[in-house]
């Protein structure tokens, strides 16, 4: 009988540090990532504060699967294939500071409306790369992001997540007001309005990040106010997304005569994305400049976007020329090549006593 005993409490035993051998053990994180979990492992110490579960086989967070691990700072589980959250899945993680979901299957329309509730203390959500790219017919369908479950994050400050072809962020994300930094990953959007964006104004988002909107739907016109929501913005980067360099330039509209660290205009216009209204070869003008022209910006990049002629000021006429300390317009295809322009840099080149990079290479024939 005695054996028997010292048996079952040696297996109970074993059982209970199985996963601890599995996982590397330092101090108080825990690094659990490329184990082949299919679940959260609950023979952990209690008292780790980072634990990093990353690239397993997750499918599903069950219901107050870390309520164990109550000291949590960190917790990464990206790269595994979650498409369910329990609505108590974060149950007890009211300390957690930093939260990466990213690269699962998650739909960000069907969050339950507490799921993050106990997370009233967060700072950073990744929830990018989690929408694959939609079939042709439901690209226009609507998104609507679930804000109620948002809402509760109310010291958020860092959120990527995805964009899809059509969105429509509800009034929960009104309470992210400590919100600053917001990069768009993943981004499928087809069209943009004014109302897109319009419950993140009361938001202080001072870096937005709009890259890769490679899907967007190019028209005769855009709406010049889409961020205005984003007034507060420093660091704006559309860098790849295919808006074309004309409509980027109208989009610097809630943005003049302000200081900004950077606006990256990288290839926003795309030859095989041109047409007649938005053409890939483009002469700047003075009215395209009406904006940008008047901002205080530190590191302007507008590289590879067909730019084959500058009409006079425009290009090189800038209010805050003192501001510049790097200038990107490398890859287009436009020469000096009349006198007025060589005015216009020379003018410009000595104003800018600040600038540390002015890159003008690659020029295509």
């Amino acid at each position: 009988m005695d054996c028997k005993i010292l048996l079952l409490v040696t297996f109970c035993i074993i059982s209970k540090l199985a996963c601890a051998d599995i996982c590397e053990l330092s101090a108080l994180f825990a690094n659990c990532s490329k184990r082949g979990f299919s679940e959260i492992p609950q023979n952990l110490p209690e008292y780790i504060t980072q634990l990093e579960l990353s690239e397993n086989v997750i499918t599903k967070i069950g219901s107050k699967a870390f309520k164990r691990y109550d000291k949590l700072l960190v917790l990464h589980l990206a790269n595994n294939n979650i498409s369910i959250l329990d609505r108590d899945a974060f149950e007890g993680l009211y300390e957690l500071k930093v939260l990466s979901l990213t690269g699962n299957r998650l739909d960000h329309t069907r969050y339950p409306n507490n799921v993050f509730r106990p997370l009233k203390n967060i700072h950073e959500l990744y929830l990018n790369r989690n929408i694959r790219s939609p079939p042709p017919f439901e690209q226009e369908k609507t998104c609507e992001y679930s804000d109620k479950a948002f809402s509760w994050m109310v010291n958020l400050k860092i959120l990527s997540i995805d964009l899809c072809g059509s969105s429509n962020f509800g009034i929960g994300f009104l309470k992210l007001t400590h919100l600053q930094n917001l990069t768009f990953d993943n981004c499928l959007a087809c069209n943009l309005t004014r109302k897109t964006f319009n419950n993140f104004r009361n938001s202080n988002v001072t870096v937005l990040n709009l890259s890769r909107c490679e899907l967007y739907e190019m028209s005769e016109s855009i709406d010049a106010g889409i961020l205005y929501p984003f007034s507060n913005v420093t660091s704006l980067d559309l860098s790849n997304s295919y808006f074309s360099l004309k409509h980027a330039l109208q989009l610097l509209l809630p943005f003049r005569n302000k200081k900004m660290d950077m606006i990256n205009f990288h290839r926003v216009s795309r030859n095989t994305r041109s047409s007649p209204e938005n053409p890939f070869k483009i002469v700047i003008t003075s009215e395209m400049m009406q904006f940008l022209r008047t901002i205080c910006v530190k590191t302007l990049i507008m590289s590879y976007n067909g730019i084959v002629d500058a009409k006079p000021n425009s290009l090189f006429v800038f209010d805050h020329p003192e501001c510049f300390e790097n200038i990107i317009i490398s890859a287009n295809s436009f020469w000096l090549e009349n006198t007025l322009q060589y005015i216009e840099v020379l003018k410009l080149s000595s104003t800018m006593i600040n600038l540390r990079l002015f890159d003008y290479s690659y020029v295509p024939a």
